[in-house]
Order: structure tokens, then sequence, then C-alpha cells
């Protein structure tokens, strides 16, 4: 029965069906979001030949032919933010989406700390007590101009053209007006999306597609990967890699967006090789996305890794696994039209998913109004750009320092640091051994050094799992774990 019902979904959200009515892809339903000021793309099926016009009541329309397999494709020109809008399908039958706004459509993808939704922050739970009642409030108040439509989990062997939405969302896009709704949004994407509203003025639509515990290489197309071999599929549910690129990913193109947020990698960071091939796959992924979109290279911003597990208060962290991984991600900093959002200060040591997801959404805005809205502000922390050695000491130059550097009060998982001591630096002579370094501000740089250390060869800041570090910009941005050094890592 159960297998049953999925199909009956899978055939309902792919709308394809043999009869000759006018039908449109699952993501066009009443309380969408279009994505404002561009050509969108908008498709469904039809009889062969039947003609189909699409019409916005803002004044614009366009017309098509369906191809002799039935399917169409035509785009609309879209008006600036705004709405409500009606949007008339017409052919040899009329379909109509009512409660449409015109704003900027967001993918968020990723694992479970994406997937986390916002009612696990209402939860009093290993949280303080303010932030669930905050979000307690949150859920239950309307938020109109937030659309959201969460996709079902679908693992596939092949590429999918039509997609699954969780039945809680009624196979359509819903406003997050209703506390079943709100509630089940990404904690990340909704906070994301609440700054970029208020700040913008502009509506925000976000389709919902992740999966926890998930590998980047299951969110990328075979051929990104250069595999050949078709994932096996047993009972609709296909394992091995791309089985997410093809069930989640793939049925969203081309659907018109302003880009992408992300929050994935704790499960490429099992081993050393983990993660230096995510610096290869990462990158190949976004290029994925992007090249198979056909929207050119769109807005893509991600999470860097939260601090997680035992902090070090002792003996320089020797085999710590995260920091390289954080390094993999840094280098896609490299591609055009790609923000990172620190999350070293939000973090937990014994929990993976920590709450901070508020942190987290907002400095993908800020991240989100300098890469996608060309706004000039301060998006980041300050970030690694040389070393300087004078006699025993390391001068480390900052790019992103704002109106300045400084040291803050900050409190990390119920560790105190206080702002007259530098903390998170470590650094080596031609030993190769590490240890904790003496920091100072000097204007837009920090002076390191260590009375163990004559003649520095490198540093590093921030480089363990879960570590105790407190330098920021004035803006508040953290700055972003670094090394100065390409030692190979212990295996």
């Amino acid at each position: 029965m159960k297998h049953g019902i999925l199909a009956i979904a899978i055939v309902a959200a792919l709308a394809f069906p043999a009869a000759a009515d006018v039908t449109l892809h699952g993501l066009f339903t009443d309380h969408m979001v279009i994505q404002r000021d561009t050509r969108a793309p908008v498709w469904g099926s039809a009889a062969p030949g039947e003609k189909i016009t699409v019409s916005g009541s803002w004044g614009k329309k366009a017309s098509t032919t369906a191809k002799a397999n039935g399917r169409w494709l035509l785009k609309l020109a879209t008006p600036a933010a705004g709405g409500p809008y009606v949007i008339t399908v017409s052919g040899k039958n009329t379909r109509t989406l009512k409660n449409v706004l015109s704003g900027d459509v967001w993918v968020c993808g990723g694992q479970s700390n994406m997937d986390w939704p916002l009612s696990n922050l209402a939860n009093p739970k290993n949280k303080p007590a303010h932030v669930a009642a905050d979000s307690a409030k949150l859920i239950e108040a309307k938020h109109d101009a937030i659309r959201v439509i969460l996709l079902d989990k679908q693992y596939r062997a092949r590429p999918q053209e039509g997609i699954v939405v969780q039945a809680a969302f009624e196979n359509s896009w819903q406003a997050c007006v209703r506390p079943e709704i709100t509630g089940a949004t990404t904690a990340v994407g909704f906070f994301f999306a609440r700054t970029l509203n208020t700040g913008l003025d502009v509506p925000i639509g976000l389709i919902d597609a992740n999966r926890g515990g998930t590998r980047v290489e299951l969110w990328m197309s075979r051929e990104a990967l250069g595999e050949t071999a078709i994932p096996e599929e047993k009972d609709g549910v296909a394992k091995g890699n791309s089985v997410l690129y093809n069930g989640m990913i793939a049925p969203l193109m081309p659907f018109a967006i302003k880009g992408a947020i992300w929050y994935q990698g704790e499960s490429n960071s099992k081993t050393i090789a983990d993660t230096a091939l995510y610096a290869k796959n990462f990158p190949g992924m976004i290029d994925c996305w992007r090249d198979n979109w056909g929207q050119g290279k769109f807005p893509f911003l991600y999470v860097q890794l939260a601090a997680f597990r035992t902090a070090s208060q002792g003996p320089v962290p020797a085999a710590d696994l995260w920091p390289y991984l954080r390094e993999s991600q840094d280098k896609a900093l490299r591609m055009r039209n790609t923000g990172m959002a620190s999350a070293i200060d939000a973090g937990l040591q014994g929990d993976i998913h920590p709450w901070m997801k508020e942190t987290v959404g907002r400095r993908l805005a800020a991240a989100a109004q300098k890469v996608a809205h060309g706004m000039d502000a301060v998006h980041t922390g300050p970030t690694y750009a040389r070393m300087r050695v004078h006699g025993n000491e390391a001068v480390i130059q900052f790019k992103h320092t704002g109106a300045g550097l400084r040291a803050k009060n900050v409190e990390l998982d119920g560790i105190q640091l206080n702002a007259r001591e530098l903390k998170g630096f470590v650094i080596c002579g031609a030993d190769k051994i590490f240890v904790w370094a003496d920091a100072r501000i000097d204007g837009g740089a920090v002076i390191v050094s260590s009375p163990e250390v004559d003649r520095p060869a490198a540093v590093r800041y921030a480089w363990a799992d879960f570590p105790l570090c407190n330098l920021y910009n004035e803006e508040g941005f953290p700055a972003n774990p670094f090394r100065t050094d390409n030692f190979t890592p212990a295996k």
C-alpha cells in the first residue's frame, strides 16, 4: 500500500498524463514565488501540436506549441518584486495559479544541518530557553513573503523530470503563515530568507531539497563524476553516487532561481583522503549544477563546517580532520560568484547539529547581499592573505578586515574567552612541531610568536575540530581558519 501511494504522488507531481489536458511541472503551483526581473522558463505537457499560452496578470504573456512528445516550454517575462499575481496557462483547457509572488528563489541544499527544521529550534531541550521561546513565536507568526516548497527525499538511478513534494505541503508551494509549514521549513533557510526579505523588501522563495547523512557525490551527476555505471535501483530506491542529484536536483532544472545555499561536508570528513577529494568534488558539484541549469554562474553560497567534538585546551591537536575539510571548502571561493559563511563560533562539542541556525542564516544572507546583489558591505570575516617573518615573529596579513581587527569576548559551548587575550594561533619552526603561540593585533595584521620557536616556519589559526579562537573584524564576522603551510597531514 505504501508504494502505491508513493506511485500516485509521483505521477501527480510529474504532471505528464496521457490525456491531452495542458499540465504544468510540479514547481508551478498556487502560492509560488517566480524569479523576478527575468525570462522565467515555464513548462509542462499537452497534446502534440497544441498551442499553449501563459499569461501573467502583470501584463506579459508568451506562447509556444507542444512538441511531438507532448512536452512544451516557453519563457515568460517576470515583473519586479511584488504581487500577489495570477498566472494563467491556456490550451484546450485552462490552468490558473493564484497568489503568486515575484521575488528571489533560492535552492536550499545539503545534509542534516540544512534539513534541520525550525520546529527543532523551538524545542527547549539542550538550548537556551530564550532561543526556544523566540523560535516558537516565529513559528506562530505569519511570514507571507516567505514561501517554501519541501521536496521528499528521492534516491533515483536516472535523472527525473518531476518533483515529489512532502505530504504536509500538499503538492504545492506554501506561505509561511501556518505553524505546520513554518515549523517544517529548514531553519537555516528560514533565517536566510527572513534576513533578505527584511533587508531588501523582496519576497523570498525556498526550494527545500536536502537529505541528512549524505556525501557530496550523491548530489553530482554521473557525468560530473566521470562515472558510466548507472546506480542500482530496487523498489524505487537507488544506491550509489548521483542518486540525489537524479531524484531531487535534476527535476528542478531549468526553473529560474536567484541562487543556491548549501550546508554539507560532515559526511565527507571521515579521512584525510576524503577531505582532499572534497576540494575537487565540491567545486565539481557547483559546476555540475550551474552547467545543467543553463542559467550561467548563478550565486552559490555555502556554510563552512561548524566547530565540533572536544575543544583542544591541552596539547596542539595533531589528528583532527575537520580543519582539512574546511580548507577544501575555502578553496571553492576561487570560483566566480561564490560566498562562504563561517560557523566556527556556532558549534557544539557534543552535538553535530548545533542550534545556532540564526547565526548561520544571517551570515549566508550577508554573503548574498554581496555576491548576489552587489552591495558594498563587509560580508565575511578576516581572511588570511600572507605571512612575513621578522626575527622570531610571524606577521600575518588579512583581507576583509572591515573597520579593523579585534579580539572578542566569546563563549564557545560554555568555554569563555576574554578579549584581553587573542587565542587560537599555533606556530612552528623548521621541526614542524606546532606549539601554542602568543598573538597580538597590530593594525591590519596579527603578530604571532612563541619563546619555543626561534625562527617561525608556519602559523595556523583555528586549526582544530573545535578550536578555541576569538579573532573577528569590527563588523562581528569571525576570522576564517587557515594555515600558512602545506605540510602533509598524518593519515
